[in-house]
């Protein structure tokens, strides 16, 4: 029914409309003035669902807020690309439930890449904070069924929001609405496939009265919502993004928005110092700032050497190599993901080295290769873990060389051997006091090189070390055999971050883990955004035939890359031991 526009009900008028329904607990049919009156409320409140939130439920909503949850009702599809810590979950939860007691038997559905995600919007978002704020919101809750770590919330007027899990285990869940969180994580198929087949209109009790039975008449259309911060532009999301944006334009259903970051603060929601902080974190890159804080769809430079896409096509493995901090190590502690050493298989550490900060690409950089070889007689290289030092002594950082190849169990380091690598190659040839651990480490020589070979003076030293000198030829092999071992999808990268959290999760009691160690399990994810990060903004440059690579502006540094270059190389090196197999183009892009 649509209210009469020449009919005006003020806010005192709707107050005891909602007042008399509270006394009711129900609809007396004989009431023909009630009904009437529930009616036109229910009427204009299902138009104006932003003021339902505040008239009703009595919640204080911003601006943006009201905004938001009116052009979400009045659209069927909605994209919302969002800054964190502006409360989206919040804020998807007052729809729902709006949602559910407005449109008597609707069955909302929460989608996230993880159950628990699901779960919280309802136990934290709904129950804990909005169910205390709005005693009128208690009074339409049923019940809440609870059963192995799920949740299903119950109204009374026969609507339900259910928590779901982007895979095979939501195959069958039903929706009329249907709303993805985080969305940039869930699996496209998933949603294709098992979640949007099963979402329906809403079956409204009157419409099986007679008078209704003409076909499609009312009939209410599913809804779908997504939710997410922006991403590379290699994602489907952007394309989704900029589709949604286009049909808006031409007037469908479909309503796409990005609300950065300035929002929040202008909001109250984030403060100026708070932001600061965030900005000046260490695992903060300007790319993912861009993309989390300020809803900027991130691509490579117009001249990259390396292709965005083909690199996220990489980012397949699901756990890092976890390196233990001094206090654990004394304890003996392991971490159970991390992987046993398999036949065959070699480890080895590529090391970039600077010493003096202050430089903006100024850092030194250890990455942990993990070469398995395949049924082709090549190596798979996995990079499990990175590590990055600013300003580090140059016995500090050999420490740490040898710390990490006895915990990692490497047969090899890879090491930069112009300039600040000399110096810690001078102190990697020395037995090595560890004091912290309470170890002496022997010795390490360079195998591949006879004047450095010779600067060890240790009769015991271990030849573990493979020396890199880089010159013109050297630098155009190490970026040409890169490239070309990502795109045969050799050289493979940790997985995204968020869905490294929800693994490691998984495994281990997360939650309840200080920050630092918190910190220290996600660090190689986060190494690796920025690793990725560093190839994509590097420009391409021919000289006299050699390929050169340089930074931008804004990744200002290719620390990482080069280690990673680095290890790279030698892993080409070692794979000329391996039989090669029926591979005839095996080392034709390498060599041309």
């Amino acid at each position: 029914m649509v209210v009469d526009k020449k009919e005006f009900y003020t806010k005192d008028d709707l107050k005891k409309v909602i007042d008399h329904a509270i006394g009711q607990n129900r609809l007396d049919p004989d009431d023909a003035d009630f009904v009437k009156q529930i009616a036109l409320f229910t009427s204009y409140y299902r138009q104006n669902i932003q003021r339902f939130a505040e008239d009703y439920l009595g919640l204080r909503l911003k601006r943006f807020q009201k905004f938001l949850l009116y052009m979400i009702h009045n659209h069927l599809y909605t994209l919302l690309v969002m800054t964190r810590g502006i409360g989206k979950s919040w804020l998807i939860g007052v729809y729902a439930c709006c949602l559910a007691i407005l449109y008597p038997n609707s069955e909302i559905v929460i989608v996230s890449h993880t159950l628990r995600q699901s779960v919280n919007i309802i136990d934290k978002k709904i129950l804990l904070d909005l169910c205390k704020k709005s005693k009128r919101l208690n009074n339409e809750i049923d019940k809440v069924e609870k059963a192995h770590n799920n949740m299903i919330l119950k109204f009374k007027n026969g609507s339900t929001i259910t928590p779901a899990v982007s895979s095979e285990a939501s195959r069958g869940i039903r929706s009329t609405c249907l709303i993805i969180d985080e969305s940039r994580l869930v699996n496209n198929d998933v949603i294709q496939s098992i979640l949007q087949p099963t979402s329906h209109p809403r079956q409204a009790s009157y419409m099986d009265l007679l008078e209704y039975s003409a076909d499609n008449y009312n009939i209410e259309s599913s809804r779908d919502i997504y939710l997410t911060s922006a991403y590379f532009k290699v994602h489907p999301l952007y394309a989704q993004y900029k589709d949604y944006l286009a049909k808006m334009v031409d007037g469908k259903e479909y309503f796409a928005c990005a609300l950065s970051v300035d929002v929040a603060v202008n909001n109250g929601l984030l403060d100026a110092k708070r932001l600061e902080a965030i900005k000046s974190q260490p695992d903060m890159s300007q790319v993912k700032y861009a993309m989390e804080y300020e809803t900027i769809f991130y691509g490579e430079s117009e001249d990259a050497y390396f292709n965005l896409q083909e690199i996220t096509s990489c980012q397949v493995v699901n756990y890092p190599f976890l390196l233990a901090d001094n206090t654990d190590h004394r304890k003996g502690k392991e971490f159970k993901t991390n992987p046993k050493k398999l036949p065959n298989e070699i480890r080895l550490i590529s090391a970039d080295i600077a010493l003096m900060a202050g430089n903006s690409n100024d850092a030194s950089a250890f990455i942990l290769f993990r070469l398995i070889p395949n049924d082709k007689g090549r190596y798979i290289r996995q990079i499990v873990n990175i590590e990055t030092f600013e300003g580090s002594h140059a016995f500090d950082q050999a420490k740490r060389l040898k710390q990490m190849f006895y915990d990692f169990e490497a047969d090899y380091i890879v090491l930069d051997c112009i300039g600040s690598g000399v110096a810690v190659y001078g102190h990697l040839c020395r037995l090595t006091e560890d004091d912290e651990r309470g170890q002496t480490y022997r010795a390490f020589k360079v195998f591949n090189n006879d004047e450095l070979e010779g600067q060890c003076t240790e009769s015991n030293a271990l030849p573990c070390i493979y020396a890199v000198k880089g010159n013109q030829q050297f630098n155009h092999d190490c970026h040409t055999r890169c490239q070309d071992m990502i795109q045969r999808e050799l050289l493979q990268f940790l997985v995204d971050t968020e869905i490294g959290k929800t693994n490691l999760s998984s495994e281990y009691q997360f939650d309840a883990m200080t920050p630092s160690k918190q910190a220290n399990m996600l660090s190689p994810y986060l190494q690796t955004e920025r690793l990725i990060s560093e190839m994509i903004n590097l420009k391409t440059e021919v000289k006299s035939g050699y390929i050169k690579l340089r930074e931008t502006s804004y990744v200002a540094r290719k620390d990482r890359y080069m280690s990673l270059t680095y290890g790279n190389y030698y892993a080409t090196e070692l794979e000329q031991d391996l039989n090669t197999g029926s591979d005839d183009d095996l080392w034709g892009s390498i060599w041309n």
